[in-house]
């Protein structure tokens, strides 16, 4: 059954603003004899609600009974937008719609309360449009729209409260968000803010800067920075929309991703570095104390800090791209190193080699994986130390040595694999030398 609705508004609008100006204390020169002061009495509170009486008429006949009503505020007679803030969201309008149930109507007349959040966030001065939907009560089908949509008009005294003590519409919504005590007038968008702007004493996200998943708040203890993605510092630069681009003339100085992965330009640090896995930097890495890692330390540049000031590493090759042709009765040299140390110290020496012998285990000894220091010259060569095998195997070798350093200058080291066997080939593979320089205790 379609039933036909149609409604004439008596329109009741007691704006907020109105009641606020109202609620002000306003001084009344008077002529005749000074009265005696009277005793104050303290207004309460008004709320941001306004009454809405309309008339219903079914079939043109004055509607009795209980009906369901939606109200909509527009920016426009038909078409526009629909208005929907957080302003509104928080006096219980859901996604822009007022939904009034169960409201009675007698003789086509009802009266309800309108509730669009404050004033400020709603009623701005521009034009706005009331939506009217209504269905029967108990009824769960969709609510008829009324036509045509009507203009929301305001009482005269309230055409003041556009402009409160000197303060814009926009001020006033300024200063309601910012939840602080303000001092003075609010500033514009691009003046200077002169004092302290203050979030109260809850712990909560204070700042939304992109929806809640960019953020700043406060929990126990702990300032936090909340992102969806990553974090990036920029020295310099203008706004870019690009990931991690500081923009023309800017220079990005670190990104954190959302795998925890900090990513410096370069890092100086005065005291210990302790890190629980890999540390990536793609530049130098320094530390005035001791570097610490629980992984991997990787890094483009140097790596230095007060006890551990040199790292050298020699030449270190992959076996399935690198396979020497085998020898027999004679030595190879692996890896070759120079390094320069800044003092008297000691040297940490760890080198490896792939090799493969040939025959069993019961051959003649044998082959050998040995390191030496060498004359810069290259003249001679003192043995650290080495380690031997048998034919028949196919092993990787492991030496190492701690070398005690009496002054500043230059050290060459130098791995050598030989082979004693006449009729017995070997081979050698992937091989490195690794030295690490630990200086003396002054």
């Amino acid at each position: 059954m379609n039933v036909h609705i149609s409604i004439s508004l008596k329109a009741m609008l007691f704006l907020v603003s109105m009641l606020l100006l109202l609620a002000l204390s306003v001084g009344i020169a008077t002529a005749g004899p000074q009265q005696q002061p009277q005793q104050s009495v303290s207004a309460a509170a008004v709320g941001t609600g306004f009454t809405y009486q309309g008339l219903l008429k079914q079939s043109n006949v004055a509607a009795n009974g209980t009906f369901d009503f939606q109200f909509k505020l527009y920016d426009a007679s038909t078409g526009g937008n629909l208005i929907n803030n957080a302003a509104m969201s928080a006096a219980g309008v859901t996604n822009g719609i007022l939904t009034k149930e169960d409201v009675a109507v007698s003789n086509g007349l009802f009266t309800t309360e309108l509730n669009f959040g404050p004033a400020f966030a709603t009623f701005k001065g521009d034009a706005r449009y009331l939506e009217i939907g209504v269905r029967p009560w108990q009824s769960t089908g969709t609510y008829t729209v009324l036509n045509p949509r009507q203009a929301v008009t305001p009482v005269p005294y309230a055409l003041n409260a556009a402009s409160v003590g000197g303060l814009s519409a926009a001020e006033v919504e300024a200063a309601y968000n910012a939840t602080s005590n303000i001092g003075g007038k609010v500033s514009k968008a691009g003046d200077t803010m002169t004092g302290n702007l203050s979030f109260g004493q809850t712990t909560r996200q204070m700042l939304n800067l992109w929806g809640t998943a960019y953020g700043i708040g406060v929990q126990s203890l702990t300032t936090y920075f909340r992102s969806d993605s990553g974090f990036a510092w920029f020295n310099k630069g203008t706004h870019n929309d690009a990931t991690n681009n500081a923009g023309t003339g800017g220079t990005t100085l670190m990104t954190l991703d959302s795998a925890g992965k900090l990513s410096p330009k370069s890092l100086g640090v005065s005291g210990n570095v302790a890190v629980g896995g890999n540390v990536e930097a793609n530049g130098n890495l320094a530390a005035a104390g001791n570097v610490i890692v629980n992984g991997n330390v990787v890094a483009t540049g140097n790596i230095t800090s007060k006890n551990m000031p040199a790292i050298a590493s020699g030449q270190e090759h992959v076996a399935s791209l690198v396979v020497y042709p085998p020898f027999t009765s004679g030595s190879r040299a692996m890896d070759d190193v120079t390094i320069t140390v800044p003092g008297p110290g000691f040297l940490f020496v760890t080198a490896f080699a792939d090799v493969f012998l040939q025959g069993s285990f019961g051959d003649a000894c044998c082959g050998e994986f040995k390191l030496d220091r060498v004359a810069l010259d290259g003249s001679g060569a003192a043995l650290l130390t080495r380690v031997r095998f048998y034919g028949g195997s196919e092993e990787t070798r492991y030496v190492s040595w701690v070398l005690p350093v009496d002054a500043a200058g230059p050290v060459r080291l130098r791995t050598t694999a030989s082979n004693t066997l006449s009729d017995k080939d070997m081979r050698t593979m992937d091989h490195n030398l690794t030295v690490l320089f630990i200086p003396a205790r002054p």
